[in-house]
């Protein structure tokens, strides 16, 4: 139900919400004959209004003011005795009015009057205030954490209430989980792209390999088809035709056999004085060795001493009782007899241990002369005397 709006000045004033719907008939224009009309009819009527208003401005009247005259027929009162009932005629028309003159009248202004009544707020109902709305509103005091001028112990959750922290909701940026995703895109499309790039290089370097297989393959039949015709030229050279004498043979042997006499003297010359590769890297020492990068280790693996694995006893399982003090697990002669070692403080032992067994307690005897003083308070002439 919509109530009525009530105004400044008392009255209601009641909401209208039923449209007016016109007819077809009502929303047709007008034809062009009767819009004509209308337009010369309303045109007479503001032309006669200006003129009268001239007219009056001027101070005379024209010929043409017929229209501005009225001339009335009325008949007195039959009861008026001053007057008889002849009929009169009266002529009406504009006073002339001087353009000079003064106002007679004072403007005042209307009060206005009531509006429209202002549009309608669709309001709930009010509800009851809940605890939780009155917690909500409740403004914690103000407590300082630095002046505490009346010495006051405030506790703890009143300090953080007037803090303000639990009135600031944190909240998580949306734009977090936009970047993990972009990352997460990101890093998988330069995944893809480096397996591309991995798959590519492959291809390549297996191009290369079957070129470079393919060219060692065309030297290796090319080294062996040279090889052959060396030999077939060898073997065809080295065939002694049967007109060659024997003389002519050992002739060129001697020959060869001179030159390569010259051959190994020229050699030897060369390498007089100078060691030989092999015998100077034996000469060598060790830490030399290690510092050219010659020696070599023979086995990759580090080698551990296998007597330390496989112990039941050690540092980390307690190295033994407690009760014993011994620096070392083992003894350092194990394999010489006993019976050479020295047992004199076994054999006192042994000596202590046959001793009889006390039947009463100890008694103890006191002594004149505790701290020694007698030497100090003897006579000096007894002392002379024991001495000579």
């Amino acid at each position: 139900m919509i109530k009525p709006f009530r105004g400044t000045d008392g009255a209601q004033y009641a909401h209208n919400f039923k449209n007016t719907y016109l007819s077809e008939a009502e929303l047709q224009k007008p034809s062009k004959e009767v819009s004509e009309q209308i337009a010369i009819h309303t045109k007479k009527q503001l032309d006669q209004l200006v003129f009268s208003k001239q007219c009056a401005t001027m101070g005379q009247l024209r010929a043409s003011d017929g229209a501005a005259q009225q001339y009335i027929k009325y008949t007195p009162k039959q009861g008026d005795q001053q007057q008889t009932g002849q009929e009169r005629i009266v002529k009406v028309q504009a006073q002339q009015l001087d353009p000079m003159e003064p106002p007679r009248f004072k403007h005042k202004r209307i009060p206005k009057g009531p509006g429209s009544p202002p549009p309608i707020q669709m309001r709930s109902p009010p509800r009851k205030l809940t605890l939780k709305d009155q917690q909500d509103w409740k403004i914690p005091p103000c407590i300082s954490n630095w002046k505490n001028a009346k010495g006051y112990t405030i506790p703890l959750e009143m300090r953080l209430s007037a803090d303000g922290r639990t009135l600031q909701h944190h909240t998580v940026n949306a734009k977090f989980a936009q970047l993990t995703d972009g990352l997460y895109i990101a890093e998988r499309q330069s995944r893809k792209e480096l397996e591309e790039r991995n798959k590519i290089l492959k291809s390549m370097q297996y191009k290369e390999y079957q070129e470079k297989e393919e060219e060692n393959r065309q030297k290796a039949m090319e080294a062996r088809q040279r090889k052959n015709l060396l030999l077939e030229q060898t073997t065809k050279q080295e065939d002694v035709p049967e007109n060659q004498s024997q003389q002519d043979i050992q002739a060129r042997e001697e020959l060869r056999y001179l030159r390569k006499r010259e051959l190994e003297r020229q050699l030897r010359q060369e390498n007089q004085g100078k060691k030989s590769k092999l015998n100077r890297d034996n000469d060598r020492d060790i830490s030399e060795k290690i510092a050219l990068g010659q020696a070599q280790p023979t086995t990759q693996n580090t080698l551990y001493d296998q007597r330390l694995f496989n112990q039941t006893q050690g540092v980390n399982h307690g190295f033994g009782d407690e009760d014993e003090y011994e620096a070392f697990d083992k003894p350092l002669f194990n394999d010489k007899p006993r019976a050479n070692l020295y047992t004199g403080i076994q054999q006192g032992e042994e000596d202590d241990n046959n001793k009889n067994k006390r039947n009463v307690p100890v008694q103890f005897e006191k002594a004149d002369n505790i701290f020694g003083m007698d030497s100090f308070i003897a006579d000096p002439v007894a002392k002379k005397v024991k001495l000579d």
